[in-house]
């Protein structure tokens, strides 16, 4: 039976060693590109991996034509990171100095002495700032040697025949929901790249280099590891929120295509915990547990980072006091947590500091960030990122608020939250109030 189902069970000690031994590795765009953002420890752990398998890798080309494609604006994003912090820094200073000036007659408070003591304090925090920024890691050298590891290793474009022939595959994979790429395919419709006299539909982008993968394997009859931190569940099984190892049909598939080869996939923690245990790595100095969780620390970062961003940039401009633009808003909160609008009757930023700390009560056990995504007059558009997936409604999170003490604070106007337990279902829960 074992046999017959392969894809639903664990591999075994000797089956994960054997593996190890003769398997080529295949790193997803997004294990290469947050290298870049990883501390020192973390970064060149995974540098130290990259160069052990070096002569093991394989890069299929629509992986390295997408980290192309994004790779200079990863670069861009963290080198600007520090002015967007000063100025973020000095925005809030003008805002809170206009707030207390607006007590300058008041019997006991010593505005100037408090507009001085934040000035000092944000100019202490700019100057560390400046100080970070020039220990900051020369992120093109940090490219140049990506590059140096992977030179040569890359495969071979598909032309655009057999792309087409792909694409319409995929029409018929996604209608089905056989793995992988069918979550993209509403995210990445209509989106394209085009590049060497080719155009690409960056809707079927995994699939392409799925097929690619498994032409691989044929042709130099060896197994597969794939390294990827794409979390979608057109690539990873799940049960009640727990991760439980890749999705079976692409073990199943990539065997009956391969005649009988193995494939299994890891994420980037995974991958450092176990090249660590099954490859003859020097580990002496490098905390191997501290490196895991820098690399599990950033990649939430990053979550929310890019999240916030897509949101904020696709948004922003057409948020209106009375409308959120609801399914398009769901289609980008269905990975990340849910999209909140509020109106608040006190400052936004501790609006936000005070509904983060309230939802933290509601899940306690949720790592939780809150983040605007746009404002107008008293009303905040705001996206709230949770570490896990969660099962809630709006009648849950509104009964909390109708009953705790900082209610007065908020109204919770719209609450959209996407179950993931129900497969590709946009659930959304909206509530509206007159302004």
């Amino acid at each position: 039976m074992r046999s017959r189902f392969s894809g639903f069970y664990r591999p075994t000690n000797e089956e994960f060693n054997q593996l190890w031994k003769e398997c080529i590795f295949v790193f997803d765009t997004n294990v290469l590109l947050h290298v870049y953002r990883y501390p020192q420890q973390a970064r060149e752990a995974l540098m130290n991996i990259f160069k052990h398998v070096s002569d093991r890798t394989w890069i299929p080309h629509q992986i390295g034509l997408e980290y192309h494609f994004r790779l200079n604006e990863e670069i861009s994003k963290q080198n600007r990171a520090y002015e967007d912090l000063q100025v973020s820094l000095r925005s809030k200073l003008g805002e809170i100095e206009n707030k207390l000036n607006q007590y300058s007659r008041h019997t006991n408070l010593k505005v100037e002495v408090l507009v001085d003591k934040l000035k000092k304090g944000i100019n202490e925090v700019s100057q560390d700032l400046v100080e970070q920024k020039e220990t900051h890691p020369d992120l093109v050298e940090l490219s140049n040697a990506l590059l140096t590891l992977f030179e040569g290793k890359i495969g071979e474009a598909y032309d655009s025949e057999k792309l087409e022939e792909i694409y319409k595959d995929g029409e018929k994979r996604y209608d089905l929901k056989v793995p992988p790429g069918y979550e993209d395919a509403k995210k990445k419709k209509d989106h394209t790249k085009y590049h060497d006299g080719i155009l690409y539909q960056d809707q079927y982008g995994d699939l392409v280099f799925w097929y690619q993968i498994i032409d691989k394997a044929k042709e130099i009859n060896k197994p597969v590891i794939l390294i990827t931190d794409d979390n979608k569940i057109d690539w990873w099984q799940e049960h009640k929120g727990e991760t439980i190892g890749p999705q079976p049909e692409l073990i199943h598939e990539f065997k009956r295509k391969t005649n009988g080869l193995k494939f299994y996939m890891y994420n980037s923690e995974q991958f450092v915990k176990f090249a660590n245990q099954y490859l003859e790595i020097d580990k002496s100095e490098t905390n191997i547990e501290q490196v895991v969780e820098d690399i599990k620390k950033s990649k939430i970062i990053a979550l929310e980072e890019d999240s916030v961003e897509k949101i904020r940039n696709k948004y922003s401009r057409s948020f209106k006091p009375r409308e959120i633009k609801q399914t398009s808003l769901v289609e980008y909160s269905k990975e990340y947590g849910a999209v909140i609008k509020l109106k608040s009757k006190t400052f936004t930023n501790i609006a936000l500091k005070d509904f983060k700390d309230n939802l933290s009560d509601v899940y306690p056990n949720q790592f939780i960030e809150v983040h605007k995504i746009s404002e107008r007059q008293e009303w905040i558009a705001i996206l709230v990122v949770f570490s896990r997936p969660i099962k809630t409604s709006f009648a849950k999170i509104k009964k909390f608020f109708e009953t705790h003490p900082v209610i007065s604070l908020y109204d919770v106007i719209e609450f959209e939250i996407i179950d993931q337990e129900r497969e590709n279902t946009y659930n959304t829960l909206t509530r509206e109030m007159e302004v």
